[in-house]
């Protein structure tokens, strides 16, 4: 072999092994659920998440109400880097909002997260881990989809079983929140997310949750009721959620669809 086919090969490596070697994972809180699990992705497991979204009413402080937005190439990327620590990126690749007559197109916003698990589940105790997130203000609001502000996170996260099929999650955060609305000021908000998923067979699932925030400021305290649907398809799985509003400062409706893959990245044990 010529040392040029020697070296491509050494690139493709990686990308081979990602392709060829896949994994089945038990996952404890997925989306189109936002509440996260305390439970870490193990150790060189990759998942891929990507789907579409269309919010009816779309609420969102700093920007003016529009009629419609979808959501095109909604994405999560999670990877296990051992065995207390996971990095995510989530984000959307299009966003476009309707009003009225008018539309417009821009790429969305993406948040960079670093999971870090405290305490495994045991006999009497959850699961408790700690999540950073930061928001890159990738979106313009000039286009009314993104608030062009780099927003901070960070999640206390709490999962326990419940019997042998359900599973209860609880997400209690704050966020450090520019106000695009006022010069040098921020509405800092208080976020929680509780859910609740149930195993119907090996390859299907159901969930639900109730998320609130409290921005401190008017117009700024959504409420929303989620409900989501999981099933696998061969090394893949499907999933769909749609959610409501319980009040004014919420979007009005939500709808997902996600497709789901794990992938062996590299094997710790070797």
């Amino acid at each position: 072999m010529s040392p040029r086919s020697i070296g491509v090969a050494a690139w493709l490596r990686p990308g081979l092994a990602v392709c060829l070697l896949m994994v089945a994972k038990p996952a404890w809180s997925d989306l189109p659920l936002i509440t996260q699990s305390a439970v870490l992705n193990p150790t060189g497991v990759l998942t891929v998440d990507l789907g579409v979204g269309y919010r009816d009413e779309p609420r969102d402080f700093g920007l003016p109400e529009r009629d419609s937005q979808w959501e095109i190439g909604k994405t999560r990327l999670t990877l296990g880097l051992g065995e207390r620590v996971e990095v995510q990126a989530t984000g959307v690749v299009f966003a476009g909002q309707e009003t009225g007559d008018d539309s417009e197109w821009e790429f969305g916003d993406w948040t960079l997260g670093t999971k870090v698990q405290l305490l495994g589940e045991a006999a009497r105790r959850p699961a408790i881990a700690l999540l950073w997130e930061v928001k890159l203000p990738v979106a313009s609001n000039e286009k009314g989809i993104g608030t062009d502000e780099t927003d901070f996170l960070a999640h206390v996260l709490v999962s326990r079983r419940v019997g042998e099929r359900h599973r209860v999650h609880g997400n209690v955060g704050v966020g450090l929140l520019g106000d695009p609305t006022e010069n040098s000021a921020q509405d800092d908000v208080a976020i929680l997310r509780a859910a609740w998923t149930t195993r119907l067979t090996d390859r299907q699932r159901i969930g639900a949750e109730l998320l609130a925030r409290d921005g401190f400021k008017e117009n700024d305290s959504p409420i929303l009721l989620r409900g989501s649907y999981r099933s696998g398809i061969g090394r893949w799985s499907i999933a769909a959620g749609i959610a409501f509003g319980l009040n004014d400062e919420a979007d009005n409706m939500a709808i997902d669809l996600f497709l789901r893959r794990d992938f062996r990245w590299w094997n710790p044990d070797r």
